[in-house]
């Protein structure tokens, strides 16, 4: 049961992130893709984001 709900909140979550993303022209993510650089690489693997769900279930 757990993990259909992680599964359906995931799915929807990424649909709703992805909105932005693909409003973008081709070229138009390209120059933000250069934009971001570093950054994207760095913040995944910073520790940065929480380590708790905002969702409340449970650990990421």
């Amino acid at each position: 049961m757990v993990e259909a709900l992680r599964a359906e909140v995931e799915r929807h979550t990424d649909e709703v992130a992805a909105a932005p993303w693909l409003a973008l022209t081709p070229a138009d993510r390209g120059r933000l893709t250069e934009l971001l650089g570093e950054f994207r690489v760095a913040v995944p693997g910073s520790a940065l984001p929480p380590s708790e769900s905002t969702l409340g279930i449970g650990k990421v």
